[in-house]
């Protein structure tokens, strides 16, 4: 991600271009000086300009970006030792990795119209000093590239992809990473986690020819799960360290290498972050940070002296031999590294590659033999800034992924009833995904991209639509093909076909549009309309279809609205208090005592919607579902909350509405000071007051307890005391608060600030932007699941929707009930189920945190086959059955998917 250097964009122009160009023409440079006219300043105006011819514009940058790196390359061969401290007398040598993060996302796309700056300047400029160090004097180098940048350089820029590939065989220039575009892996689903790395890791050995093996990062891209992650793809180590932490962290441990273990067992080598390593370097340079450069990780810190500080500190804190390492971003004027050769000419120093240093301290040992550490709870810690543009992304990449792993198990199904699968349409679909999850896009989001014309957030919501309307496509084609093959002939009116993308039977709730009567074999079903939808609940088979007869009528007129009654079904009991608030009981048990509060904070003073009711009404009562619905005002913003209550299913569904009118900023601002992004109680948030009682968060293939304050929930996230819970549940939404004193679970909705540090109007400069504040209308939802069996909960929180079409009947063979595929028992999840190379594939993952057996069902009967994440091997195993490890995800191949009646 752009470090604390792109505060002002100009900075990646301000020194080499204007050299490069004062020495293309000093007679002009002079004369500018002796006029007081800024050259960089004009340079800059005449490059950026919209009104210039774009391609000759970068084939000028170009030239004098070679020319740059020629000069740089010509300083580096006259090295000369850093001595000027006298002799280093280190008991070892300390090893310098000299790392270098970013990618053809979001660089590419700043700064230039119709961008072109990754092209034109910071490849030539910079990674051909990498490369060029690499291949002529032996300097190693370590790349934190993304598979998406290693596939473009494929068609654009093949030469320097050839140079690249020649360094990276010749051992000196270490791939690390392996992701298709460098995500905050804690905020993904474990199945997106997976694609990242198997789709990244592909692409980048086909562009280069060579594997992956370690994984570093610049920014805090880990999860407790990622050794599991890593070493069933096939990577062997990692640099535990966040070198750019405004957004997050990790623990110490004074060890030069450890086994770092996750949650279900697994390992691989990793060289932590020490004790002495903090965060203070360079916070100045980037105002309101909560933290800075780790210890090491700027070359500003590549001097004798501090060297030898650090050294000495290594020395006494028992970290010896020790790796001081730097992931700058690639790009100037910190990049490339300006003192790297002559550091490597210094004795006492060694500069290294990741796997050169773990086979330093290894020293022939074994991995076995190096002492295993799991971090602790709450360890990997994030500060995002959550709410941001109404976390218009985050929502944008929670439905797209749904839809796509929906439209997978769609497309398995038709390849399994003997049609082609569409593998090579859903694979794009999920490069898309994957694209939209890049770490800029997220944090970067109100930085104007000129390549696109629009901000950075807004490209990636464009790539999960595009991703979003092919799914759906998929899906649609596979269905439309299941319904001509059902017997239909019994239905008087429309075939309805519902389908249960889930691998265990489900009761849902079903949505079609326009009025009409639902039937199935046995008669008509209880059916309410909502707006000009039919709205009926019905049961499903395990990831199965139920055929039902929608014919023409109206169902029954809804009850006059009125004030809320208590609410009771089978699961819960409700009510709606007139100021607004729910109350939520599992049998004599409050799980939500004040709920769906809407709070916020603005210029000293706390909005909070039950000052602002104006309206507290049921409007919608029947069969069905009961709705309730509150007006008011959250301070000066007008909102609408909808409460969907159904009769026969243990959640509550929420809508919310809120109008920003013009725009207004509300929440910590930057004048706020540091950490003001991340200061997330005081965003708009949905407060819940549960009662003080243990947290839980949804993370990747983990259910994971928290003690933090502020967390990510993937999916959701939830408050257990006394045998009871509270889920809320939200594929998009990722921040939340928890206040255990007061019992109090927030979460983020909304956040409008004035300025922030990674916003920019211009490309250019950073801090303003318009997208930061808030306009217009938005609309907001979630669920609640009250509950006393957390696996349960957990299982209807990563349920995706279940999808219903409309056709003409048809006289097809196949009866109106129908499965493909169960999983049991509860606690083991179907991650995936996707056709790969004529083959299928289901990835499981055990939610609970004991072993268990897996059993597949399905009709004809299942050869299964263990392969790693890569899908590589074919270990046969016995029966249908497939053991998991508390928390292990395992993959098979599936022979014989068939489909049972």
């Amino acid at each position: 991600m752009p470090g604390p250097r792109l505060r002002d964009a100009r900075r990646v122009f301000s020194n080499p271009h204007a050299a490069a160009a004062a020495h293309a023409g000093q007679s002009l440079s002079g004369q500018a000086r002796r006029m007081k006219v800024d050259v960089s300043a004009l340079f800059l105006k005449l490059i950026t300009s919209p009104w210039l011819p774009s391609r000759p514009v970068r084939a000028g940058l170009s030239a004098l970006s070679t020319l740059q790196a020629r000069r740089q390359l010509a300083r580096d061969r006259r090295r000369r030792p850093d001595v000027a401290n006298g002799p280093w007398r280190a008991a070892c040598p300390l090893f310098l990795l000299d790392g270098f993060h970013g990618g053809i996302a979001f660089w590419d796309w700043i700064m230039l119209p119709k961008g072109g700056l990754w092209e034109a300047v910071l490849w030539p400029l910079v990674g051909e000093v990498i490369v060029g160090r690499a291949l002529e004097l032996g300097l190693p180098a370590v790349l934190e590239l993304d598979g998406y940048t290693y596939q473009a350089m494929a068609a654009r820029q093949p030469r320097a992809l050839a140079r690249l590939a020649k360094a990276v065989a010749s051992g000196t220039i270490e791939l690390v990473n392996g992701t298709y575009a460098q995500p905050f892996l804690d905020v993904l689903s474990g199945e997106s986690a997976i694609r990242q790395f198997s789709l990244g890791l592909e692409v980048t050995e086909r562009a280069l020819g060579a594997p992956v093996r370690a994984y570093a990062c610049q920014e805090p891209c880990f999860t407790a799960q990622l050794p599991q992650m890593l070493a069933g793809l096939g990577l062997s180590m990692a640099l535990l360290r966040t070198h750019w932490a405004p957004f997050g962290s990790e623990p110490a441990c004074d060890a030069p290498l450890v086994r770092w273990q996750a949650p279900d067992g697994s390992w691989v080598l990793a060289v932590p972050r020490h004790s002495w390593m903090d965060y203070a370097t360079r916070r100045d340079v980037q105002p309101g940070v909560l933290r800075g450069n780790i210890t090491g990780a700027h070359i500003s810190q590549w001097k004798q002296t501090t060297l030898r500080s650090m050294a000495r500190q290594a020395t006494e804190s028992f970290t010896m031999p020790c790796l001081i390492s730097k992931l700058e971003d690639l790009a100037p004027p910190d990049a490339p590294t300006p003192q790297a050769a002559a550091l490597a000419a210094t004795p006492g120093l060694r500069l290294t590659t990741l796997a050169g240093y773990v086979q330093e301290v290894l020293a022939g040992r074994s991995p076995e033999e190096v002492d295993a550490w799991r971090p602790p709870a709450d360890g990997l810690a994030l500060t995002l800034p959550w709410g941001l543009e109404a976390d218009a992304l985050p929502r944008a990449m929670g439905r797209a992924e749904a839809t796509l792993l929906a439209a997978e198990r769609f497309d398995a199904l038709a390849w399994a009833l003997g049609g082609p699968s569409q593998e090579e349409r859903l694979r794009a679909a999920w490069q898309a995904v994957l694209l939209a999850e890049h770490h800029d896009l997220t944090v970067c989001g109100p930085w104007l991209s000129r390549r696109h014309g629009k901000p950075m957030s807004a490209v990636g919501c464009d790539l999960c639509a595009e991703a979003e309307a092919a799914a759906n496509a998929v899906a649609r084609q596979a269905l439309e093909g299941l319904l001509t093959t059902i017997d239909a002939t019994w239905c008087r009116g429309r075939a309805l076909l519902v389908f249960n993308p889930e691998a265990r039977p489900r009761r849902v709730a079903v949505r079609v549009p326009g009025l009409g009567r639902v039937f199935d074999g046995q008669g008509e079903l209880a059916v309410q309309a909502d707006g000009g939808d039919t709205v009926f609940v019905c049961e499903l088979p395990a990831l199965g279809w139920r055929l039902f007869d929608l014919r023409e009528g109206q169902p029954p007129p809804p009850e006059p609205v009125g004030r809320p009654a208590p609410f009771r079904n089978a699961f819960f009991r409700a009510e709606v208090r007139s100021d607004g608030g729910l109350e939520i009981w599992l049998g004599g048990q409050a799980v939500a005592e004040h709920g769906a509060i809407l709070t916020a904070w603005q210029a000293g003073e706390w909005w909070d919607s039950r000052r602002g009711v104006q309206e507290v009404q049921q409007v919608a009562e029947g069969p069905v579902f009961t709705r309730w619905r509150v007006r008011g005002s959250l301070g000066p913003l007008p909102f609408t909350q909808e409460f969907t209550l159904w009769r026969q299913l243990p959640c509550i569904d929420v809508r919310v509405w809120l109008d920003f009118g013009r725009g207004m900023p509300f929440g910590p601002q930057p004048e706020d000071g540091d950490g003001y992004y991340a200061d997330d109680g005081r965003k708009l948030c949905a407060s819940f007051a549960t009662g003080p009682g243990q947290a839980l968060r949804g993370a990747p293939f983990l259910v994971e307890e928290t003690g933090l304050a502020q967390f990510a929930g993937v999916a959701w996230a939830a408050v257990e005391r006394d045998g009871t819970g509270l889920a809320l549940v939200d594929r998009g939404a990722r921040g939340y608060t928890y206040d255990r004193a007061a019992g109090l679970l927030r979460r983020v909705l909304a956040w409008s600030p004035r300025g922030y540090m990674y916003a920019s109007a211009d490309s250019i400069a950073s801090g303003q932007a318009p997208w930061t504040i808030l306009r217009g209308r938005h609309a907001f939802r979630y669920s609640l699941i009250p509950y006393r069996e957390r696996g349960r909960a957990v299982a209807e929180a990563l349920a995706l929707p279940a999808v219903a079409l409309t056709g003409t009947p048809a006289a097809g063979s196949r009866p109106g009930v129908g499965s493909l595929l169960a999983v049991e028992p509860e606690a083991a999840q179907l991650s995936g189920l996707w056709v790969q190379g004529g083959a299928g594939y289901a990835r499981l993952w055990n939610a609970g945190g004991a072993p268990l057996e897996a059993e597949l069902r399905a009709a004809g009967g299942l050869t299964l086959q263990a392969v790693d994440l890569r899908l590589r091997g074919g270990e046969p195993l016995a029966g249908q059955c497939v053991p998991l490890r508390p928390w292990g995800v395992q993959t098979v191949r599936v022979n014989g998917l068939g489909v049972s009646s």
